[in-house]
């Protein structure tokens, strides 16, 4: 039994080990001898040919054998040996399963894993080969296709055409063409520091948007770790260096050992670096990278340094763009907009982290800009997102330079941005460079937010977070959580150089800046101010309706300082307000201007005006009078005979220069609301002091008495 076991073995290995025949065939042949148990041959035994995952007897599934090496006529499957037991077939070489029966074999031989080699004297186009080992001490051309099933390691592989499903490389990669992700150094870009890669990179950009884009409408640029060099056009062009011709781009820095830093003062890792390194002897002002109609955006810049001369980046009616991990800088050239990032007539723009620099404390490390409608679109930015960036220099800068109408720029936000070093300018600062200042330039700016944003090092000392210098915007909705500015938090939050503003608050935490000022320091009104000492408001008194008795009218956003009511209720029951007092409504109006006297412990009385004060107290230069060189600043009292008997004073009015032929001042004002006795007249009262202060003559007989404990108490003078 062990002799007849091994025999079978012995043979099932010479078997395999068969090789076709010199023909020139595609397919391979099998030949074998049936023997039975006892070492003879066994005529007309039955062969049936399985694939390689057949299983039990009779086998399945079966293989397709042929009769001959082209493998062009099907045989039988199963079939019979001959008289001495021989048998032969043809087939494709890879692995089978051959079983064998009949009437002198007990139970049916499986050989499981017969192998049929190659034919390796085939020749011709169209012949395959399938191995499972191969190895080559040379090179290997594959003029046809070459189907992988396993896994393909090479430290060395550059096909025309590779599509596998799973792709390993150990060694450098470089892929050329229309790719999902395009290698720039495959185009030729080096990297190294030295070589202008300017057209290397150009070509990469041309076959993404050309060719893979055109299909899909997206498309990587890799840069690996390293060094661009980049040469800037010269005039009289004004094209930028890779004027971008498509949408959908995304341009990334490899990562890895190797990284290129530098070239900006907070770049982080990993970032590669492309740097202008040839200015030329007459360089124009465009940026590195820029998208402009009709190109719509879309694009993403991540894990790159752009070390631009004019400008890194551009952007002109190009919406939904982003920074991610992108440091953006540019020198001093003393061209039109010199700024590392300008953003024209655009929105949904997002920069994640990174950071932005200039050379010059006064350089603007971005500008925001309403510009010339290129294809009808609104003159003005919005929905800006910045959050985790550095930066050094100028600050960021919005100027409208055409008229706008509508909603008006806005959304704005910076976000955990603590650090913007060395800043000569305010962080944020809007301005109107149309020479228009009327509504029609920047009617308004609303929605922006500052969450943790701050300067450092500042070299004014006096910087604001938010500055306005555009005469007739109203700038509403400003938001400021722990914001820090100037040098050592003597900056303001907001200054208003020209424009007004309302819905504004701020928040302040130990080191912030909670002041709102006017651009000579003092304070204005439009903002709610809470520090870590209490909480602040001024209130704009030159609004004409303060003093309206309905002060929850929808849409109107002018009021009281301080304005107290039941919960359901549409009218205030208590206000305060600069010039009258406290307010008590009596009937759904106000009315009484009330001063609180404490008269003894536990009391307080109550005691309200007979005339309130004017509003809107405004004092011009005149003529025809004996005043003295100075600045004036004017206050108006009502009252009820000769100026004896006077209300609050009101507001004081802003300064007004006399000088020259202008030795008078002319005062107007606004009617006040009524009180309980007529207005006999009006007192004007003149001074040179910004804080002047007028006693009210008379006793308290002309104040209508009410307390709130009653009680008996002596007249005062």
């Amino acid at each position: 039994m062990i002799k007849r076991a091994t025999l079978i073995a012995v043979l099932s290995i010479m078997g395999l080990a068969c090789l076709a025949g010199p023909a020139a065939a595609q397919g391979s042949r099998k030949d074998d001898i049936v023997f039975g148990p006892s070492g003879h041959p066994i005529a007309g035994a039955t062969v049936t040919v399985c694939q390689p995952t057949a299983t039990g007897i009779p086998c399945t599934p079966l293989a397709t054998i042929y009769t001959d090496a082209t493998m062009t006529v099907p045989a039988p499957n199963p079939f019979q040996a001959d008289g001495i037991g021989n048998y032969h077939f043809y087939a494709p070489a890879g692995r089978y399963v051959v079983q064998v029966s009949g009437p002198q074999i007990p139970t049916a031989i499986t050989y499981p894993d017969v192998i049929l080699p190659a034919d390796f004297s085939s020749s011709g186009a169209g012949n395959n080969i399938s191995a499972f080992g191969l190895t080559l001490g040379g090179n290997l051309n594959v003029a046809g296709n070459a189907t992988i099933t396993g896994t393909l390691s090479s430290t060395g592989f550059n096909p025309g055409v590779l599509t596998p499903t799973t792709l390993g490389v150990l060694g450098n990669e470089s892929v050329a063409g229309p790719r999902p992700r395009v290698d720039v150094t495959a185009f030729g870009a080096k990297g190294d520091g030295v070589t202008d890669d300017t057209a290397a990179i150009q070509a990469a950009i041309t076959s993404v948007c050309n060719t893979f884009l055109s299909n899909t409408g997206g498309g990587s640029i890799y840069f690996p770790p390293g060094i661009y060099i980049l040469s800037q056009p010269q005039l009289p062009s004004t094209s930028a260096i890779f004027a971008l011709p498509c949408s959908g781009l995304h341009l990334i820095g490899g990562n890895g050992s190797g990284h290129a830093v530098g070239g900006a003062q907070f770049n982080r890792a990993p970032q590669a670096r492309l740097v202008v390194n040839n200015a030329g002897p007459n360089p124009n002002g465009g940026a590195v990278f820029s998208t402009t109609w009709p190109v719509t955006g879309e694009t993403t810049w991540e894990n790159l340094t752009i070390n631009g001369l004019n400008q890194a980046i551009s952007m002109y009616t190009a919406n939904e763009n982003v920074l991610r991990n992108v440091c953006l800088t540019t020198a001093a050239t003393g061209q039109t907009d010199n700024t590392p990032l300008k953003i024209t007539n655009t929105f949904w723009f997002y920069m994640d982290g990174g950071c932005l620099q200039t050379t010059s404390s006064t350089l603007p490390m971005a500008i925001f800009s309403g510009e010339t409608s290129l294809h009808g679109e609104a003159a003005l930015d919005g929905l800006m997102y910045f959050t985790g960036v550095q930066g050094a220099g100028g600050g960021f800068q919005y100027i409208q330079r055409v008229n706008t109408a509508g909603s008006g720029p806005g959304n704005f936000v910076f976000r955990n941005m603590p650090a913007m070093e060395t800043s000569g300018t305010s962080f944020l600062t809007i301005t109107n460079a149309t020479g228009n200042p009327g509504s029609s330039a920047l009617p308004q700016f609303s929605e922006i937010t500052f969450d943790n944003a701050t300067t450092s090092d500042a070299t004014n000392a006096t910087n604001a977070l938010l500055e306005l210098n555009s005469a007739g915007t109203n700038l509403s909705g400003v938001y400021v959580l722990n914001g820090y500015a100037g040098n050592g938090g003597q900056g303001s939050a907001v200054k208003i150089d020209a424009g007004a503003i309302q819905n504004c608050h701020v928040f302040g935490g130990a080191l912030a800046v909670v002041s709102v000022i006017d651009g000579n320091g003092v304070p204005i009104g439009g903002c709610s101010v809470q520090s870590s000492n209490g909480f602040d408001y001024v209130v704009n008194t030159s609004n004409v309706d303060r003093l309206r008795s309905d002060l929850f009218t929808a849409g109107d956003t002018n009021g009281p300082a301080f304005r107290a009511a039941a919960s359901g209720g549409r009218f205030a029951s208590v206000a305060i307000d600069p010039a009258m007092g406290y307010l008590f409504n009596t009937g759904n109006a106000f009315g009484f201007g009330a001063s609180l006297v404490q008269n003894s412990a536990g009391t307080i009385d109550v005691e309200f005006a007979n005339l309130y004060a004017p509003t809107a107290v405004i004092a011009t230069a005149a003529t025809g009078g004996t005043l003295a060189a100075a600045t004036y600043y004017a206050t108006v009292t009502s009252t009820s005979d000769n100026c004896t008997h006077q209300s609050p004073q009101s507001v004081q009015s802003t300064g007004v220069a006399i000088s020259g032929s202008n030795n008078a001042v002319a005062v107007s004002w606004v009617a006040p609301a009524a009180g309980l006795v007529p207005v006999a007249g009006y007192c004007v009262n003149i001074s040179t002091s910004p804080i002047c202060i007028i006693r009210r003559t008379g006793s308290r007989s002309n104040l209508a008495r009410r307390s709130f404990r009653a009680q008996a108490r002596p007249a005062r003078p």
